[in-house]
């Protein structure tokens, strides 16, 4: 999509509502999705090429020095994130140090603290900070 719309780090990028169903507000009901969309406004498209195509990106804006993190770390993914699959989750877990905690939520998607069992997140996760 990126790719064939032109130099789109030139502009702000207005989101798109069947775009953000599909891969961002998939697991919110119709109704939930357009409330969050509303919200929503319009994107950097330089942002969103430093992310995307963080490759060619000379400022290498996005670059994690995974080697100088020395905290711990807890990375939640939703089993059904289709903007960021576990599978990408997974990648970056390998590469962050051994006190790194990936947590795949089965039935979440992308926004998990907008979803109706945001609950569960926000528990997992004040569970593993007070161990």
């Amino acid at each position: 999509m990126f790719m064939a719309s032109g130099k789109f780090w030139e502009d702000i990028l207005l989101p798109d509502f069947e775009t953000m169903a599909k891969f961002g507000l998939n697991k919110l009901n119709l109704s939930d999705q357009h409330l969050v969309f509303n919200r929503l406004g319009p994107e950097s498209g330089r942002v969103l090429f430093e992310l995307f195509f963080w490759i060619f990106d000379e400022n290498k804006t996005t670059k994690i020095e995974y080697e100088k993190i020395k905290c711990p770390i807890l990375m939640i993914s939703g089993s059904e994130d289709l903007a960021i699959p576990p599978s990408t989750a997974r990648l970056i877990a390998k590469k962050c140090n051994s006190q790194t905690t990936l947590h795949v939520a089965e039935g979440y998607g992308h926004y998990l603290m907008l979803e109706s069992k945001w609950i569960n997140i926000a528990e997992f996760c004040y569970k593993w900070i007070t161990e």
